[in-house]
């Protein structure tokens, strides 16, 4: 959805396209981003999600840390 929005509001095609692959790969056996723009916001994503539950399960649980994560880490893993 996020690329049909950035087409409507005046954004280039290329980050229209960077908006899509960020949220590549979607499942398992999915395409990767192909564009260096979607590779480097769709890591830059999960890195952000990662270090956040990290930090929240930190606070929660000290030092029995647990990642409750397991489709970014593969997709972050993946790309």
């Amino acid at each position: 959805m996020g690329r049909f929005y950035a087409i409507r509001s005046g954004e280039t095609p290329e980050v229209a396209q960077a908006i899509f692959e960020h949220y590549l790969p979607r499942f398992s056996g999915d395409q990767t981003p192909a564009s260096r723009p979607g590779l480097v916001v769709g890591l830059s994503d999960r890195l952000d999600s990662l270090v956040g539950l990290f930090a929240a399960t930190w606070r929660l649980l000290g030092t029995k840390i647990r990642l409750h994560s397991g489709a970014r880490r593969l997709g972050w893993c993946r790309i």
